[in-house]
């Protein structure tokens, strides 16, 4: 019986796409993504439990993919998102101290900081937070629906192999409640954590 798995997928889009400069790497990762470099070796790291013939790996393989494809060709600045990334952590790490740092001086030592120290410092994390989830989401739903449109390409080809209907339908649950209501659900999370610690170092603390 012939199986149709997730490399297959990706090196049958890639190599359809002239998308020729990629390496695919299968085993016990955290998660399946793709390491895109405009100038080099792009590598999509695959799970071992990705890597079979079922509808979700096969979704998943051409989102992957699609990643790579997006990225080649300018659908999503990657630059930017590896910048918003990089700047959402510093500025969590840097919200974590500056918070730490206020409460423990003012019940350590009675000395009472500026609030605006914190508050700016929080506020520019909710709006680089913002920034970052939306846009990670923007890529999320763009990668998704090539994905699928990805498919439909070599579907004809491997219609025997490839349960398009079942894909079609993970796809689609996934942009609803992977990608959107998650996102949607992070930023909220952060959203309210950030104005409770603002409302606990304006009110209860200083």
């Amino acid at each position: 019986m012939i199986i149709l798995n997730s490399t297959d997928v990706i090196t049958k889009i890639l190599t359809l796409n002239n998308f020729n400069n990629f390496d695919i790497k299968v085993g016990n990762y955290k998660n399946s993504k793709c390491d895109y470099q405009s100038s080099g070796l792009t590598t999509i790291y695959i799970m071992d439990k990705h890597n079979a013939g079922d509808a979700y790996s096969i979704r998943t393989a051409a989102h992957e993919a699609s990643h790579a494809l997006n990225y080649r060709d300018g659908m999503t600045n990657h630059r930017l998102l590896l910048a918003l990334q990089k700047c959402y952590c510093v500025s969590s790490i840097l919200a974590l101290v500056v918070i730490i740092c206020t409460i423990g001086i003012k019940l350590l030592f009675n000395i009472q900081l500026p609030k605006s120290i914190p508050n700016l410092v929080i506020i520019i994390f909710i709006l680089i937070m913002i920034i970052f989830q939306s846009y990670l989401t923007l890529d999320e739903a763009k990668t998704e629906k090539r994905g699928l449109k990805e498919l439909q390409n070599i579907w004809r080809e491997f219609q025997s192999l490839i349960d398009y209907r079942e894909v079609d339908k993970i796809s689609k649950k996934t942009l609803r409640l992977d990608i959107y209501v998650t996102s949607v659900g992070a930023i909220l999370f952060f959203l309210i954590l950030s104005i409770s610690v603002l409302w606990i170092i304006n009110v209860l603390v200083l």
